[in-house]
């Protein structure tokens, strides 16, 4: 089934009725029934944050203990199809992916993926290509990328020859992950009229849009006729109108990142990897469980958990402790994925250069915005209010960007065109918390060190402000500090730009790798909302350091683990 369900790293978040079908499956693979969610509910209209805990304490007392021997033969079978695999297949921590993987991650959005095997670069029979590759083999990683599509711009198959590993966006050496995510464009590489793109276990057929400036945009599903990219990891095939393609060539990545998502977990260890079967350790909080686990190309599930039933119940809990926390995560992924769609604009005046301004118009457009403008005036120039397709436009700024994804996800937000203009009320308002600068990256630093009961702060100083163009020692930094990074903190950086000022920005961590921890996944606000790489933020000034981490405790937090439980109950 090929679906266009997704853009940037991963903008689909699961249906609420996939995830419960995923857990009911995690439920089986462990050996135990009963796994849901109850409890009781706290004011009027709202749904204690604390549900899925509640509902996995009730659920843990309730299930019978089974005898001794079920719980033998189950761990046993287990126990030996695991021992069975481990003398299959290849050990985890071969390829660039899973050797030097923080810097992969560092440069280049999509490289969370796992790789089977690594790709292999295209036989070439034609002489000219040949000479191409190893020219492009003597350069110095990076730029030899963008100088190679140069050399050969009008040769699309032979880019495809020279560039892609058996479908797969893929190269082995950081910088040049990088110039492929971020400088190769599908017109560059294709002038058929339709494509199939696989990321992760999704896929999404594409039709080329023809004009003065070619583009392929998503042809069907939810994001019809909006552009298309590639990221780093991502396969790229022809294919006929239907999206079916010719190609037989084997799916090589695995969707770890899926699986975490499904799940919960916040690590997986890989040991031993097959084509059709990983051997890894789970972890949801301080518990690791050994599991086997199965691939369906690059969909991966849980088989069995080989451990005694004792301890796949404690598992069992873990998750269900961790569900309102999962289900927070993919409200915020989703809240990012609306703001990247909508292409919200940058809050600086059209023609201003500098950063002076910035932050300007987001109170006229409120005010044109509750009046019922369809347009506002700043600065002499014209601005709308609305999207064309109706939906609000507020200006950003980058700390707009992140506090606005936060309260999206808790169902606060400005109502569309057509309805009465007002700002609709969910569960969480920031302002209420009396913060007087809310936009600014030192006003906001200053608010949320001030509230240890709303965020835990962490200051970067001394010998930690590590500036990026020190990029193996900024890397070997955060991965050295993995614990000090989890999905939704606020990140913000501090330094010099080429304008020889100090500037700051503040990004959100979207996700962190599930097997190193490392936070890759990152989006901000700079002319647009992105998702985008810590070499696609840092290089355009890479003099600025961080300066700190802002995590969001309960009070920010909890009000959208309670809208996320209270829509996965509603969909029941």
């Amino acid at each position: 089934m090929v679906t266009s369900t997704f853009g940037g790293m991963r903008d689909a978040v699961e249906a609420s009725d996939q995830r419960a079908m995923k857990l009911q499956q995690l439920v089986l693979a462990l050996g135990l029934t009963g796994l849901g969610c109850s409890g009781e509910a706290g004011k009027t209209g709202e749904v204690d944050a604390q549900l899925p805990l509640a509902a996995a304490t009730a659920t843990s007392a309730a299930v019978a203990t089974p005898s001794k021997d079920a719980e033998d033969t189950e761990h046993t079978a287990c126990e030996a199809r695991y021992n069975a695999i481990a003398k299959q297949g290849r050990a985890y921590g071969q390829g660039p992916l899973e050797t030097n993987r923080e810097r992969m991650l560092g440069r280049a959005r999509g490289a969370t993926s796992l790789f089977v095997r690594e790709p292999e670069r295209t036989a070439l029979s034609d002489a000219a290509l040949e000479r191409e590759r190893q020219w492009f083999d003597k350069q110095l990683p990076g730029t030899r990328v963008t100088r190679l599509i140069a050399r050969n711009k009008q040769r699309k198959q032979a880019l495809r020859a020279l560039l892609l590993r058996e479908g797969y966006l893929y190269a082995d050496q950081p910088d040049d992950a990088y110039e492929l995510e971020a400088r190769v464009t599908l017109p560059e590489l294709f002038e058929e009229e339709h494509l199939l793109l696989t990321r992760g276990n999704e896929q999404a057929k594409l039709r080329l849009k023809p004009g003065k400036y070619r583009e392929y945009v998503f042809d069907g599903g939810p994001k019809d006729g909006k552009k298309a990219s590639i990221v780093f990891g991502d396969r790229i095939e022809v294919a006929d109108k239907e999206g079916h393609i010719a190609s037989t060539s084997p799916w090589l990545h695995r969707d770890i990142l899926g699986l975490a998502w499904a799940h919960g977990l916040d690590r997986i260890s890989f040991e031993r990897i097959t084509e059709t079967n990983l051997l890894a350790q789970l972890r949801v909080g301080q518990l690791s469980v050994k599991a086997v686990l199965e691939s369906d190309k690059a969909s991966l599930t849980i088989g069995c958990v080989a451990e005694p039933q004792a301890k796949r119940e404690a598992f069992k809990a873990a998750l269900g402790q961790a569900e309102a926390s999962r289900l927070a995560d993919s409200r915020i992924r989703e809240a990012v994925s609306q703001q990247t769609d909508e292409v919200l604009p940058f809050d600086r005046p059209r023609n201003e250069k500098g950063p002076d301004k910035d932050g300007q118009l987001r109170p006229i457009w409120r005010a044109a915005y509750l009046r019922g403008q369809s347009t506002f005036e700043a600065e002499g120039g014209t601005y709308p209010v609305f999207l064309p397709d109706g939906r609000p436009s507020p200006p950003q700024v980058c700390v707009d960007f992140v506090l606005d994804t936060y309260e999206r996800a808790a169902g606060s937000w400005f109502a569309p065109r057509g309805q009465q203009p007002a700002r609709a009320k969910g569960r969480l308002d920031i302002d209420s918390f009396g913060v007087t600068n809310r936009r600014g990256v030192l006003g906001f630093m200053q608010f949320a060190d001030s509230r240890d009961d709303l965020f835990d702060v962490r200051q970067f100083k001394g010998k930690e402000r590590i500036e990026f163009a020190r990029r193996n020692d900024f890397f070997k930094f955060i991965q050295d500090n993995v614990a000090d990074f989890r999905a939704g903190d606020i990140l913000a950086i501090h330094g010099l730009k080429r304008d020889e000022r100090i500037h700051q920005h503040a990004i959100l961590v979207e996700f962190v790798d599930p097997i190193t921890g490392f936070p890759s996944g990152l989006a901000d606000q700079m002319k647009a909302p992105r998702r985008r790489s810590w070499e696609g933020i840092m290089a355009e000034a890479p003099k600025r350091s961080l300066l700190y981490r802002a995590r969001p405790v309960a009070p920010i937090r909890g009000p959208v683990e309670a809208e996320a439980v209270a829509t996965r109950l509603a969909s029941k």
